[in-house]
């Protein structure tokens, strides 16, 4: 892995996108792991590193207002309108944090 060896490490693109898509979810990305992308997201150039900022800057321009509810879930009564939304802020407001940390790193470092 990058973080145990740098030097043999070998890029990949297929587990970078995938890290790059789900760098926002803390189910994806457990935070004991979240410590080690940011480390690794220093060295983002080009591509990679412009749709991060994209999806970051995006993130944290969202309103709460436009949080989308699942009604069929309310319909069945698998779960009132209120729990649905609680559930959904809290995914948003961790997402935004992690936008947020993200950015800040990649504000340190430059596109090269």
């Amino acid at each position: 892995m990058w973080h145990d060896d740098h030097k043999n490490w070998k890029f990949k693109k297929l587990p970078q996108s995938w890290l790059i898509k789900n760098a926002l979810d803390r189910k994806m990305i457990p935070s004991s792991e979240f410590r080690i992308f940011k480390l690794y997201i220093k060295g983002l150039v080009g591509y990679a590193r412009q749709d991060l900022l994209s999806q970051c800057s995006k993130t944290i321009e969202e309103q709460t207002d436009g949080l989308e509810t699942n009604t069929e879930l309310v319909n069945r009564g698998d779960m009132s309108l209120d729990n649905i939304i609680g559930q959904q802020k809290l995914k948003y407001s961790a997402a935004r944090k992690r936008a947020k940390r993200i950015l800040a790193v990649l504000s340190k470092t430059s596109d090269v």
